[in-house]
């Protein structure tokens, strides 16, 4: 496998007015990638763009706020040196220290905050709240890999995603800041 997906225009939805629909939709392991409306001038992906269990935390000093892709938040409140996990939630939250290869780069990126659901699932996440690598149930190990392409002095732009067991990947274009093509190897 080695194609680009590049969006093209179709017909305009009312739901975000001047982006038409490109309808792509591709599934890597875990990760539905799903750009459904797409900008013809720029050809960026609108509001409706978004990478499947691609979650964020957002640190403070009460705790941390899990923002999944879902559009969900979790909350672990901080308590002293420990988050605790909140009524209704299958998921732990933890300090680490542990190094995690960039699979763009090959360059170990430090992941601080673990995250592991009562199903065996872990994500890693770096100190700005990116995620850096989940270990899928099934066993995979899928990493992600940001730049800075919007250009804003924050690398938090995704610009790749890998298996580490098949070694399939994922790559993002953008174009003035915004994503333009995905392609699959």
């Amino acid at each position: 496998r080695n194609y680009t997906i590049v969006v093209t225009p179709r017909a305009v939805l009312p739901a975000f007015p001047g982006y038409p629909v490109s309808g792509v939709t591709m599934t890597y392991g875990a990760a539905t990638i799903s750009a459904q409306y797409v900008k013809p001038e720029d050809r960026s992906f609108a509001p409706a763009f978004s990478v499947g269990g691609l979650n964020r935390l957002v640190i403070d000093a009460d705790g941390a706020s899990l923002n999944r892709s879902t559009g969900t938040s979790v909350r672990f409140a901080k308590s002293g040196s420990t988050y605790v996990t909140p009524e209704g939630s299958f998921t732990a939250m933890t300090t680490i220290n542990m190094p995690v290869d960039d699979p763009l780069t090959g360059v170990p990126k430090t992941a601080v905050y673990k995250l592991k659901s009562t199903s065996g699932m872990i994500s890693l996440f770096d100190a700005s709240g990116l995620l850096l690598e989940r270990c899928e149930d099934n066993g995979d190990v899928i990493r992600f890999a940001y730049g800075d392409m919007k250009l804003d002095g924050t690398a938090d732009d995704l610009v790749r995603v890998k298996s580490v067991h098949t070694g399939h990947t994922l790559d993002y274009g953008y174009t003035g800041g915004k994503i333009t093509t995905v392609t699959d190897w």
